[in-house]
């Protein structure tokens, strides 16, 4: 019985391995299918510019700084103010703002022109920026007689967010 077993398996082998392994044939063919995810890259630096005013009323526009962004896709971009002082003194935004306003916070690209911002409180958020350098602008300031003399300074950030996520 043993050796009938064997010689069994021995012939189901042979089978199997000859039909697996023709032997004769002109060619082969496999398919697959890879996934190659390019993730998103980003340069960016921000140079702030000081800025001087000699008398009250309309100052026209006033550039905060420049914004220089590289990327191989577009990125949003939020720019924050998060802080306000007078004479090195926190002071209120909100006081601040009740002295200079402006019409609105815009990116000014050369070739581009200008990218308005969705106004959120004390942010601009900016959809679909693409790359360039970005003068970041406030529009016709406006300062009121009462504006203290001194030193002001307004703390920003900008966030870059990517558009590419996995």
């Amino acid at each position: 019985m043993r050796k009938v077993l064997v010689a069994l398996f021995v012939v189901v082998a042979l089978a199997l391995f000859a039909e697996h392994w023709g032997g004769d044939f002109e060619n082969a063919t496999l398919q697959g299918e890879v996934t190659v995810r390019v993730h998103q890259w980003l340069d960016a630096s921000l140079i702030t510019q000081d800025n001087d005013i000699y008398d009250y009323g309309e100052q026209g526009d006033m550039v905060f700084g420049t914004l220089t962004i590289d990327s191989n896709a577009t990125v949003t971009v939020d720019v924050v103010f998060v802080s306000a002082s007078f004479n090195g003194q926190p002071i209120n935004p909100d006081d601040y703002t009740e002295l200079v306003s402006y019409d609105d916070f815009v990116l000014s690209n050369e070739e581009m022109g200008e990218k308005t911002g969705t106004k959120e409180g004390y942010s601009y958020h900016f959809e679909n920026v693409v790359d360039g350098d970005y003068q970041l602008v406030a529009k016709n300031v406006v300062v009121n007689k009462d504006l203290a003399a001194g030193t002001y300074e307004l703390g920003f950030e900008v966030v870059i967010n990517p558009t590419v996520t996995f």
